[in-house]
């Protein structure tokens, strides 16, 4: 749960490459692999350029971290000592 590719780890870089992700979309080679995709493969392309493009989802991710960091931050806190709690016990039943 705490290691460093958690979700919400995940998410923060995710808005760190906002940028990148933009440019990315923008690209004739982008546009260029999601003509010569299936259906399925031009709607997909459409709907991740739409949703980089959406500062409501920007907004939403940004509220989103503001209001799980404090909590994964206060269950990440409680964990390693109810962690050390059960190796004591188990060690003391052995």
């Amino acid at each position: 749960m705490f290691r460093e590719n958690s979700k919400l780890e995940l998410l923060k870089r995710f808005t760190l490459c906002r940028e990148a992700l933009s440019t990315t979309t923008a690209l004739n080679s982008w546009r260029d692999w999601a003509k010569q995709g299936d259906e399925h493969t031009r709607t997909i392309a459409q709907l991740v350029v739409d949703t980089i493009r959406d500062d409501d989802f920007w907004d939403e991710v940004e509220n989103i971290l503001k209001i799980t960091k404090p909590i994964f931050l206060l269950i990440k806190f409680c964990w390693r000592p109810l962690i050390r709690v059960k190796i004591m016990i188990i060690c003391s039943i052995g």
